[in-house]
């Protein structure tokens, strides 16, 4: 841990916590023990100032948190963004991409690849709001901004001229705790459901999971603090137990804090954040613990459950408005690269056949969309194996807000295309894919999650989809109605 990191910006929000949460429980020796220890007097300068440099401490790494968030998988790029909006001119340009010539040597290789990578400060892109981990950090921001106003007005000056004012005390130092306190209950609750591999099912083993049910603990004690506070004037009780509250909250704080030190410095996300070489398969947290895998064996470039492996190439457009997608095969050698299925979308129709376009390959689906109206589901017109209706009916959401889809296969089975948002887990590429579960099995039948490694350039391949067994017989349904569904918005 004595590692300084600074270059990766999950480094420097927990340090930011870290170093907040111990002034919190210097604040809370402050608080507490006039209660306990008459020899000590009650400091209104030493429970102000260390209330304000906490609160003000909590509010820079929630800011560099929202940043985390929303440089998933880059948080070690951190240091080149800050360097290059500086203006530092030994950043220099290698035919690898860029390379800091002021880093040591035996960070060269790990200097070029970043360079490719972007650092994001800031994105109203609409994909983060999907993402559990964003949320959490969106509303720790929120929570720490709005607790930073009970920071500022337990300054000594401030705190003198309003205490004896009970409804400017309450609704500007006391409020602030509460809804502040509040915000970051909601914060770590939506860290621990990111955790978790089933909402209802604790995960204490998970370091991360460790992390959140600590900071939901620090949460609950400043929140009483506050809560307990309206009374603090009036009963000893409620001013003991409010003292107190900010006691243990700031050591609870504290240990979740040094714990998510401890994650930043330990779990080596450098070596997850780029594509991995071509034998380094990526654990997917849908498939166990990694176990079933063997690196050394190229038949376990796919889960043992999975038997098929399609690559989706990127649409190509014609003059004439016309744009077709190929899906090709992909053996485990790449040998067999020829073309399975091909998608040909015009404004109003959307053809699936197998084989190449060109070659005329027999339709096995269509979808016809209404003139003029763009692609409402309530309207459009699906053809799926000897089934033909509203796409909103072949394709059913799960509920009104569930991003899933439903469909009825060939054998008459219900399944249903999950959207798996990733968030901020350096061991995905891409942010989010999208999982086929059918009722009562076990294992999912195929997704577009990356299993391994780009074998090709980027511009032959857009996506993986991955078969199992079970799956075979209806291959087409699977790649057509996954082409349908990126024809939509997810909440569509």
């Amino acid at each position: 841990m004595a590692r300084l990191e600074y270059w990766n910006v999950s480094w420097w929000v927990a340090m930011a916590f870290t170093v907040g949460s111990i002034i919190w429980v210097v604040n809370g020796f402050y608080s507490f023990l006039p209660f306990v220890d008459t020899s000590f007097s009650m400091s209104t300068s030493g429970i102000g100032w260390t209330a304000w440099v906490g609160a003000t401490v909590f509010e820079v790494g929630a800011v560099l948190g929202v940043l985390e968030a929303w440089n998933r998988g880059e948080t070690a790029n951190f240091g080149w963004g800050v360097r290059q909006v500086l203006g530092y001119e030994n950043i220099l340009e290698t035919s690898g991409g860029i390379a800091d010539s002021s880093l040591p040597s035996s960070e060269g290789k790990e200097g070029n690849m970043k360079g490719q990578q972007k650092w994001r400060w800031f994105s109203s892109d609409p994909k983060y709001w999907h993402e559990l981990g964003f949320l959490a950090a969106f509303s720790q921001f929120w929570a720490a901004t709005i607790f930073w106003i009970s920071g500022f007005t337990a300054l000594p000056s401030i705190q003198i001229a309003i205490e004896t004012r009970t409804g400017v005390l309450d609704g500007v130092f006391w409020t602030p705790q509460v809804v502040g306190g509040m915000g970051f209950v909601i914060s770590s609750s939506l860290l621990l459901l990111e955790t978790q591999k089933r909402w209802y099912l604790p995960n204490p083993l998970s370091l991360g999971w460790q992390v959140a049910i600590w900071n939901f603990i620090g949460a609950i004690g400043f929140t009483l603090c506050g809560a307990l506070g309206y009374a603090a004037q009036v009963s000893t009780k409620a001013a003991y137990q409010s003292s107190l509250s900010t006691f243990w909250g700031g050591w609870a704080f504290l240990i979740g804090s040094v714990l998510q030190w401890y994650e930043s410095v330990f779990f080596d996300t450098q070596k997850m954040v780029f594509t991995p070489d071509a034998t380094l398969i990526i654990r997917s947290k849908e498939y166990g613990d990694g176990s079933e895998y063997d690196i050394g064996s190229t038949s376990s470039m796919i889960p043992d459950h999975y038997v098929k492996r399609i690559w989706r190439k990127p649409g190509l457009l014609a003059g004439n408005g016309t744009r077709t997608v190929q899906y090709i095969n992909k053996s485990l050698d790449s040998s067999d690269r020829s073309i399975a299925y091909s998608a040909t979308e015009t404004k109003e129709l959307l053809v699936f056949r197998v084989g190449g376009y060109k070659n005329s390959g027999e339709p096995f689906a269509k979808v016809q969309w209404v003139p003029g109206s763009g692609k409402p589901t309530d309207k459009s017109i699906v053809t799926l194996g000897n089934k033909t209706g509203v796409l909103k009916d072949i394709l059913k959401k799960s509920n009104t807000l569930s991003t899933s889809r439903m469909f009825v296969g060939p054998d008459g089975v219900e399944y249903k295309w999950k959207i798996i948002w990733v968030g901020n887990d350096p061991a995905f590429p891409e942010a989010t894919f999208r999982t086929l579960y059918a009722r009562h099995s076990k294992h999912p039948i195929a997704t577009t999650a990356r299993l391994t490694s780009r074998d090709g350039l980027p511009q032959d391949e857009s996506y993986p989809i991955y078969i199992a067994e079970q799956g075979l017989n209806m291959q087409h349904y699977i790649v057509a109605t996954l082409a349908v569904l990126e024809s939509f918005s997810p909440s569509a």
